[in-house]
């Protein structure tokens, strides 16, 4: 028997219905358990509501890349090679986190200086990895602010005279 339109387009619309009805069982449990998780991480609502929007946009984003993925692998390399690279990158954050903080602890005496040398571990994986800049423009950039640097000890060193 022949369809008198693609059969594809029947299998996109039970999609979507399957996607809008898990959309709403999604939205009644997070009713539910908002303020509970609100309380315990000590977030106001919104932010909390914010945080589940910003999961549900980026899996409508992610999914067209690994959509294909598990098309041509399938589920059952798929699923437990994800559970890998997260338990991969959990034990990979693990150690980078001890080894900066035996590092920070060896420099400081108090806890107020281990404080204080957060951003100097936080604030150079930030800037370094391309999120704020491209990496192909991050050399000209690093000059410039090599540039300012020079000119602002230049200053100081003319104003002691």
């Amino acid at each position: 028997m022949t369809m008198p339109f693609f059969y594809g387009w029947v299998i996109v619309v039970i999609v979507m219905l399957a996607g809008v009805l898990a959309a709403g069982v999604s939205n009644i449990t997070m009713a539910v358990v908002l303020k509970p998780i609100s309380d315990d991480l000590g977030w106001s609502r919104s932010l909390t509501a914010a945080a589940v929007t910003m999961g549900a946009l980026f899996g409508g984003v992610l999914s067209p890349l690994f959509g294909p993925l598990a098309d041509r692998c399938g589920p059952r390399v798929l699923l437990p090679s994800g559970g890998a690279l997260v338990g991969l990158l959990a034990i990979g954050n693990a150690i980078l986190g001890m080894a900066l903080g035996l590092f920070a602890s060896a420099f400081a005496t108090t806890e107020f200086q281990a404080v204080q040398f957060m951003p100097a571990f936080v604030l150079p994986q930030i800037l370094l990895a391309g999120l704020l800049v491209p990496r192909d423009r991050m050399a000209a950039l690093i000059l410039r602010l090599i540039y300012g640097i020079t000119g602002l000890m230049l200053f100081r060193n003319c104003s002691t005279f």
